[in-house]
């Protein structure tokens, strides 16, 4: 449930660029009837009859659209109107990244600034099949697996390029890449463990267009085991 402490993404619709803003105002009520859900390829939506819509609406006669409006979903057609799906994303580069620095038993082990670039390509390859390996419940080593020589390949050399130093291990069924770095282990646990509960990092959601390509290109790549 929202509070109104988050921003939430919005476009707008004079230009059509979105960005993350607080909500200035919140709607609650209680709802019992009847409820209109629009559904298509890349949206499910489920509304009350009263909430606002962004659409437009095909001209038969002039076979034209209109412009964008504002209307109640209760009083559109299914037939002839579109929802707009389509946003204009800017944001800059990062240069760098900072891996916040982590304190052990024995070590402390200091903050360090890795490549962008390299930093968004490891993510998209550790969201689609990387873990965290813990040693008596410490965060101990990063672990990559992957079947593809060539892939692997690309692994290493951008894991080399954020200052890990690791091996691939070919002794189990799926070859995999390890290296030991408390510091960043503990980073990505931030965003949780097991394929089902990873969840994208900020540096990631707001990412420019051209490093979140990166990322998405390492993660697509990535075959899941």
């Amino acid at each position: 449930d929202l509070t109104g402490g988050e921003r939430l993404l919005t476009k707008d619709q004079r230009n059509g660029e979105a960005s993350y803003v607080y909500p200035t105002k919140l709607f609650r009520s209680f709802r019992s009837g009847e409820m209109i859900q629009y559904k298509c390829r890349g949206a499910n939506i489920l509304v009350t009859p009263n909430h606002k819509m962004f659409h437009r609406v095909w001209d038969g006669q002039n076979s034209a659209w209109s412009d964008w409006r504002w209307s109640e979903a209760g009083k559109l057609n299914k037939c002839n109107h579109q929802m707009s799906r389509d946003i204009n994303w800017r944001a800059p580069d990062i240069d760098e990244f900072e891996i916040p620095g982590f304190q052990s038993a024995r070590k402390n082990r200091l903050p360090r600034r890795v490549d962008g670039d390299a930093w968004m390509e490891f993510l998209g390859w550790w969201m689609a099949e990387g873990h965290v390996v813990l040693a008596r419940g410490i965060p101990a080593a990063v672990g990559i697996t992957q079947k593809s020589a060539s892939t692997m390949a690309k692994i290493v050399g951008v894991c080399e390029r954020i200052g890990l130093h690791g091996k691939v291990s070919k002794s189990a069924s799926t070859p995999q890449y390890c290296a030991t770095d408390a510091a960043l282990c503990a980073w990505l646990l931030t965003l949780g463990r097991g394929s089902l509960n990873k969840r994208l990092p900020d540096c990631v959601r707001m990412a420019s267009p051209r490093q979140a390509k990166i990322f998405l290109d390492a993660f697509i790549e990535g075959d899941g085991w």
